[in-house]
């Protein structure tokens, strides 16, 4: 994959630079990154952008994990597979943002990197409460929801 210069605006990120040079740790559930989906195709990922660690213990042993992206982008109708985050809720976010738990997809190790904040790469994780909603929502999508308690979207 090719190193990207710059993070566009509209991830709402604060921070400087990315380069998608892939990860050589397994990820636990709860841990944000950047994931690159270049080479998808509308109306996939197609665009480099943060994601929420779901699942990363694959029974192989593969540099896999199952990934829910972030988005700017509210949704035009709210529904259980949204989980809303206020602007400046974590420290590598500025704006309102919006994990979308109907894209869950499988992403590579080598698609995945930690979030360089002031010329330093980190490992955020999402609080533990956080986490669960994303879940949540991760059941929503899959057609799960009334193991929630809730109504399946």
């Amino acid at each position: 994959m090719q190193p990207l210069n710059a993070v566009p605006e509209e991830t709402g990120l604060v921070m400087t630079t990315f380069a998608t040079r892939g990860i050589t740790f397994h990820p636990n559930p709860g841990e944000v990154l950047m994931c690159d989906f270049e080479g998808n195709v509308i109306p996939e990922m197609v665009k480099l952008r943060p994601v929420v660690v779901v699942a990363a213990d694959h029974p192989a042993g593969t540099p896999l994990c199952l990934v829910v992206p972030f988005s700017t982008r509210k949704p035009e109708i709210i529904r259980p597979v949204h989980f809303h985050v206020p602007a400046a809720r974590y420290p590598f976010s500025a704006t309102d943002q919006w994990v979308k738990a109907d894209l869950i997809t499988h992403a590579s190790f080598a698609r995945l990197d930690r979030i360089r904040v002031g010329g330093r790469y980190q490992r955020w994780k999402l609080p533990h409460a956080d986490l669960v909603e994303v879940q949540k929502c991760v059941l929503h999508a899959l057609g799960f929801g009334y193991l929630t308690g809730g109504v399946s979207s």
